[in-house]
C-alpha cells in the first residue's frame, strides 16, 4: 500500500486558518517578517487582522 503524505505547508496555503496559525507562531517567535507575511496573506484572503500590540499602539496615538 502506498503511503499518502499530507503536507499542510503545501496544500493549505489558501486557507485562512493556516495563515492564522502561522501568524500565531510568528508572534510567539517574535519573527516580524513572518508576521507581515501572514498578515498579507490573510488580507489577500479577505481578512483584516490586528494584534493586541496594534490596538494598544492605536489607543496611545488617539489619546494624544
Amino acid at each position: 500500500m502506498k503511503r499518502l503524505d499530507f503536507d499542510p505547508d503545501v496544500t493549505r496555503r489558501d486557507d485562512a486558518p493556516y495563515w492564522a496559525a502561522a501568524m500565531v507562531l510568528a508572534l510567539r517567535a517574535g519573527n516580524a517578517k513572518r508576521i507581515a507575511e501572514a498578515r498579507q496573506q490573510l488580507q489577500r484572503l479577505g481578512y483584516s487582522v490586528g494584534t493586541a500590540t496594534d490596538l494598544k499602539r492605536k489607543r496611545v496615538q488617539n489619546a494624544r
